[in-house]
């Protein structure tokens, strides 16, 4: 049987998924293990990945929509909702690894002074928000469509934007092992699943709509890859 176009591009998801759950079983608990302790380094790493993920998300919203596909899944005002909720989502994942929530209770007024404290407060934070906001200017803004489909281009980019949101899942997903090591707590498991998929479901629907459009077989094959990779992960903190 041949496969058409969009079922390659929606099995490559499909095969991306597969992927990232190996990369889970072989790293994840190095990874977390590495997160428990908050530090520069680490607040790097995680800055790092997220820059390559809104990177991606521009990869894959200048790709031309194919034969099949769709730009119109959700209006403007529905991405710009999804975004910010990523981008404070991650802007609290930022502020774990900077420490932010071991020494917010240490900040002493009598120390460092009423204008310290208040700086310390509202322009470390700000920062942190501001570079989050990066998201929804990649996934809620305009974008003008300059990767011709059916090109060699075509196919880098969607390497290039599956690839960069499955490490962003990961780093995530670590951030979320060293929270659930520290709660101690079951219900963490399913908070974390619902919190992933208003995540990274938005992600792969802006995929989808583009090469398969999102009521096709293959895009309906690659959401439920997706649904059940973050349903596996999710369920290691049960």
């Amino acid at each position: 049987m041949n496969l058409s176009g969009k079922s390659h591009y929606a099995l490559a998801a499909v095969a991306v998924d597969l992927l990232t759950l190996v990369i889970a079983i072989v790293v994840l608990s190095s990874l977390t293990e590495r997160m428990i302790t908050p530090n520069g380094v680490n607040a790097l790493l995680v800055a790092g990945t997220f820059f390559l993920f809104a990177g991606g998300i521009f990869i894959i919203r200048r790709m031309k929509v194919a034969p099949d596909g769709t730009s119109d899944w959700l209006t403007k005002g529905q991405r710009s909702a999804l975004a910010l909720f990523f981008a404070f989502i991650f802007s609290l994942m930022l502020a774990w690894q900077l420490g932010f929530f071991r020494s917010v209770f240490q900040v002493d007024t009598t120390q460092m002074g009423e204008g310290g404290s208040a700086s310390y407060f509202l322009f470390g934070p700000g920062a942190w928000l501001a570079f989050s906001l990066l998201y929804v200017l990649v996934f809620a803004f305009k974008v003008k469509p300059a990767i011709e489909y059916g090109r060699s281009r075509y196919w880098l980019a969607a390497v290039f934007g599956l690839v960069t949101t499955a490490l962003m899942l990961l780093v995530m997903v670590a951030q979320a092992n060293v929270i659930a090591a520290t709660i101690g707590a079951a219900w963490w498991g399913i908070i974390t699943f619902a919190v992933l998929v208003g995540l990274f479901l938005p992600p792969r629907f802006l995929y989808l709509s583009r090469v398969a459009g999102l009521k096709s077989v293959p895009s309906y094959a690659a959401t439920i890859s997706i649904l059940i990779l973050l349903a596996i992960l999710a369920a290691q903190m049960i």
